[in-house]
């Protein structure tokens, strides 16, 4: 057969571009989006509207002071994050599964750099208890906890979902996500609204990424 009148041949499949245009536009449109949630809770706090967020980290500090070792144990799981996300982002590309290992690869540095940027940009001061005690420079809004373990969790969520092992991660990720936002809210270190920002943070960027790529996958 001529060259001419040869079917293209189909790209294999971890040669297949990443859609960087609507990745960035994700991207932007989050992190804009997260400037103005945090312009709008630094004004409401300055209004005093905003109590209720003291009321619940008071009530949550009383009821889990016999829990204080056990609420600094969970909330400092996130240490050891960056370890398991690099291991089994090397296990996906070791057992050549190329598609989920980009796909965990964007998911998990784009959530980490999207909350940096948005730390920086809204600069939210921590809670006013944490200041006097440690006092910490760093922004509160959104809550870095909160989210790495909500993107973590959710990107596992997604690969396991046509297989069995989706309701082992929904059985360990749930309670997980759940306690270390709790736990950062009853030291002391986040607002609820930080948590709240965190979680909505990593689900939207996860599903955005998941999404995106997967119909690039279906073109």
């Amino acid at each position: 057969m001529p060259p001419h009148m040869q079917a293209p041949q189909a790209m294999p499949a971890g040669s297949r571009c990443v859609p960087y245009g609507a990745l960035f536009t994700l991207f932007v449109g989050e992190l804009l989006a997260l400037k103005w949630a945090g312009a709008r809770l630094k004004r409401a706090r300055q209004h005093k509207r905003l109590t209720w967020e003291k009321n619940i980290r008071h009530v949550l500090k009383r009821r889990t002071q016999p829990f204080q070792d056990y609420m600094h144990a969970i909330s400092n799981l996130n240490q050891v994050l960056p370890i398991v996300d690099i291991g089994l982002w090397c296990f996906l590309r070791l057992t050549k599964r190329r598609d989920a290992a980009r796909f965990w690869g964007v998911a998990l540095g784009g959530a980490a750099i999207l909350r940096r940027l948005a730390k920086a940009w809204v600069h939210r001061q921590r809670p006013a208890v944490w200041d006097r005690v440690r006092p910490k420079h760093t922004s509160s809004f959104p809550s870095g906890h909160a989210t790495d373990t909500s993107t973590l969790f959710l990107v596992l969520l997604c690969l396991a979902w046509s297989t069995a092992w989706r309701s082992v991660v929904i059985l360990i990720g749930t309670p997980t996500i759940l306690l270390v936002g709790l736990s950062r809210i009853a030291l002391g270190k986040h607002y609820p609204t930080d948590i709240l920002a965190g979680w909505l943070t990593a689900g939207v960027w996860v599903l955005g990424v998941w999404r995106t790529l997967r119909r690039q996958r279906e073109d």
